[in-house]
């Protein structure tokens, strides 16, 4: 008896556990990263083009002068292993981006657009009334077009007052974020994406910005994710019950015998 009721509970916890794992591969099988090198794991700016004072580092390569003058404590929340560092001088106005292009082999849309940063500023006596950013920007191509959109754009900024300022951030834009207009054609898609890391250093800033895990989710134009599992998991949700109910049969059979 002990048995059987083990191997029944079993194959019905077996049957629940596969229809939640085919739900997870058969959904979300459809979105995809397609960044490469996206959380800079190579060591490198593997995938991207770059301008200006860029490097990769990570948290035990950022030189001592640096956590003597900020608490760069929380960066440690946020920069995991390595990551792109910006450094900007407060008397070198320098033009700094890094950038990557998506070829993509069929059309797709964005979903999802992720990212970690991190900031250390030091305003010092800044002779104008001015903020420093960074931008993120995700640039779509549609060949049938022929012309490029500005999808979205991310823009954290901060001012001169704190003069020292140490934060850290996480930005995730959802796929409203995306949509061109109102009704069917706001669901373009397209077989090429760009994204754009640009920083602006005014007079009198001293500043390092970490990036990292850049993440850009696609679904595909041809995919149909939502009715795709439904007919696995029900299959697999009614085998299990239904060794449940034989089971519970065989208990009052043998009882009554």
């Amino acid at each position: 008896m002990r048995s059987v009721a083990r191997t029944m509970l079993g194959t019905t916890f077996m049957a629940l556990v596969l229809s939640v794992f085919l739900n997870v591969i058969l959904v979300d099988g459809v979105r995809a990263n397609i960044i490469t090198n996206g959380d800079f794991s190579t060591g490198t700016f593997e995938g991207w083009n770059t301008s200006g004072n860029l490097s990769i580092a990570t948290m035990a390569s950022l030189p001592e002068e640096w956590r003597t003058n900020w608490d760069l404590t929380s960066w440690n929340s946020v920069m995991n292993g390595n990551f792109a560092l910006m450094q900007a001088s407060s008397y070198l106005q320098t033009s700094t981006n890094f950038t990557t292009t998506i070829p993509l082999s069929s059309s797709s849309r964005p979903i999802s657009l992720s990212y970690d940063y991190a900031v250390a500023s030091d305003a010092l006596n800044s002779p104008y009334n001015t903020v420093a950013y960074f931008r993120l920007e995700l640039v779509a191509k549609n060949f049938n077009e022929s012309r490029k959109y500005y999808l979205v754009y991310s823009e954290p900024m901060w001012s001169a007052t704190p003069q020292k300022q140490v934060f850290t951030g996480t930005v995730k834009l959802s796929e409203d974020y995306f949509l061109r207009g109102i009704g069917p054609t706001a669901e373009s898609y397209d077989e090429q994406f760009e994204i754009w890391v640009s920083f602006w250093n005014p007079f009198g800033y001293n500043y390092i910005v970490g990036i990292d895990n850049i993440d850009l989710e696609v679904l595909p134009a041809n995919s149909n994710a939502a009715p795709v599992p439904e007919p696995a998991s029900c299959i697999l949700l009614v085998a299990g019950l239904a060794g449940v109910g034989i089971y519970a049969r065989r208990k009052r059979s043998m009882k009554l015998a």
